[in-house]
């Protein structure tokens, strides 16, 4: 039963971030300011990527732009430099 639970946990936080749209969308419309729309935008777009990586159990792209900047220790490549042999 724990694969059952886990889909529905999957499920309702889909279900969270899709109403985070909702509401994304319903702040772009009503608002007319510049800033208030860019933030509407910014929070549809989160929250719509967390809605699909929840129902795919991906990691969202906020995580793998993460991961590409600083990579875990096992993905660190070897390097030439002195300093960060000497630290090691």
């Amino acid at each position: 039963m724990p694969n059952e639970s886990r889909m529905e946990e999957r499920a309702y936080k889909s279900l969270w971030h899709l109403i985070g749209v909702a509401i994304g969308i319903y702040e772009f419309r009503n608002h007319k300011s510049t800033m208030a729309k860019v933030i509407a935008v910014g929070l549809i777009a989160f929250h719509a990527d967390a809605a699909i990586s929840d129902a795919l159990d991906t990691p969202p792209l906020s995580r793998r732009i993460l991961e590409y900047v600083r990579p875990e220790e096992e993905h660190v490549l070897p390097t030439n430099n002195r300093r960060a042999k000497s630290k090691s």
